[in-house]
């Protein structure tokens, strides 16, 4: 009896195994937003995929943002797509499939395709901001804005009929 029993579990753990392998497998798709314009990261994703993986482009649509691929693994070649949707002026996002592989190699196009971009191209872009408004600074309590004291009291404007240049007496002159 015991070993009918720990057959039936050993076969229900691979079942459970195998479906999540197929689910992960099944809803394999990745995403990230790039600081980058998107005509950057569009030649530069054709470029990796075409070059770097050796992976042929079968179609390739720039005006609609996709291209399907053939993603070569072991010497099979698995269909996959590449999508490049423009975000903002200076961002894009970036959408890869390749169902018939597990979402890691998804996610490792996505790093090769960042790391990339930055040495091909520098550092991403700062998001725009819209310029802040200064707004004045309100004078310390108690103070009106002509009537702010002068840093340094000892440096005074001469009095009337003083010359300019007056030489000041050191301490140990006056001993």
């Amino acid at each position: 009896m015991g070993h009918k029993r720990g057959m039936r579990s050993l076969v229900f753990c691979s079942l459970v195994l195998s479906l999540l392998g197929l689910t992960d497998t099944a809803l394999a798709r990745r995403e990230s937003k790039l600081r980058y314009p998107y005509s950057l990261v569009w030649t530069t994703a054709v470029r990796m995929v075409f070059v770097d993986y050796a992976s042929p482009i079968t179609e390739k649509d720039r005006d609609e943002g996709y291209f399907l691929f053939a993603f070569v693994h072991e010497g099979k070649e698995h269909p996959g797509s590449f999508e490049v949707i423009q975000e903002s002026e200076d961002g894009a996002r970036v959408v890869v499939q390749i169902p018939a592989m597990p979402s890691y190699v998804e996610q490792m196009l996505i790093d090769k395709l960042v790391r990339k971009l930055s040495q091909d191209h520098g550092s991403p872009r700062e998001p725009k901001r819209p310029p802040e408004e200064k707004k004045p600074s309100a004078p310390p309590e108690g103070e009106e804005d002509g009537d702010k004291p002068s840093e340094d009291e000892g440096d005074k404007a001469p009095r009337e009929g003083e010359p300019a240049d007056k030489p000041k007496k050191a301490k140990r002159d006056e001993e």
